[in-house]
């Protein structure tokens, strides 16, 4: 399988990423370099440039998601998804995993998923929406 990420020589990473601009799907280009300990993300979407940091990959895409969400711009990617989030130690330790949780049952390594794959059959839904669903389930 080929790497999600294609590096550059200034060490940014590219990936082309599908999105889901205003209710039409479309594809992009992101692009993530990582600073010391800090992850910066950017997407050029209709000549605009949006960005995000954080400490982490996942915050870093849920930052991104905010400042799109304004323009009612989705990632096609599991991080989109309602019911994906990753656990303290996959956040600390800057991967790209995060588990597919289920209402009342336990997460287990077969729930893992890369937050940059998409699986079609998974809700995309806001930030909000995710938060809701981490607080309940």
């Amino acid at each position: 399988m080929e790497s999600f990420w294609k590096k550059e020589e200034n060490s940014t990473e590219i990936q082309n990423i599908r999105i889901l601009n205003n209710e039409k799907v479309e594809k992009s280009k992101l692009f993530l370099l990582e600073i010391e300990d800090e992850i910066n993300l950017k997407i050029e979407i209709e000549n605009m440039v949006y960005f995000s940091k954080s400490d982490n990959i996942f915050d870093s895409v849920v930052e991104l998601r905010k400042k799109l969400e304004l323009k009612n711009i989705y990632l096609l990617c599991n991080a989109s998804v309602i019911n994906v989030y990753p656990s303290g130690m996959q956040k600390e330790f800057g991967g790209t995993k995060a588990y597919k949780l289920q209402m009342g049952k336990q997460a287990t390594l077969s729930d893992v998923v890369d937050i940059f794959d998409y699986d079609s059959e998974l809700k995309i839904g806001s930030v909000k929406e995710q938060e809701e669903f981490l607080k309940v389930g």
